[in-house]
């Protein structure tokens, strides 16, 4: 992260604790009132992390995680704070695993944060 400006360096900060926040107030700590749907929709917004669609943008190639879509089944069936940690890991997973370099940890960390 020493190479980001600083400007960039407290941004990135400021979403990671943020999310972190959130993720801490709003962590379901009471049973979950659906674990089968939780537990299903966690794997498969792990899995499906790895797919991409490509979407066509005049400049660059850009790419959107089918995970997205899982996430937003999840924030239906479950509601926000479960969804918290459904969306986190399929970020985590997004991050971590099929990459062609390992992705800094601030990265992954940032990832997870803006989809809390």
């Amino acid at each position: 992260m020493k190479q980001l400006p600083v400007a960039a360096r407290v941004y990135v900060g400021t979403v990671i604790a943020i999310g972190a926040v959130l993720l801490a107030l709003f962590f379901p700590v009471s049973a979950f009132p659906h674990p089968a749907w939780f537990a299903a929709l966690l794997v498969l917004s792990s899995v499906t992390s790895a797919f991409k669609v490509n979407l066509p943008l005049a400049r660059s190639g850009s790419t959107m995680s089918v995970s997205y879509a899982v996430d937003f089944l999840s924030l239906i069936i479950l509601g926000p704070s479960p969804t918290m940690i459904v969306a986190a890991t399929s970020a985590w997973s997004q991050c971590t695993f099929r990459m062609t370099t390992k992705n800094p940890l601030y990265r992954t960390l940032f990832s997870m944060a803006s989809l809390v």
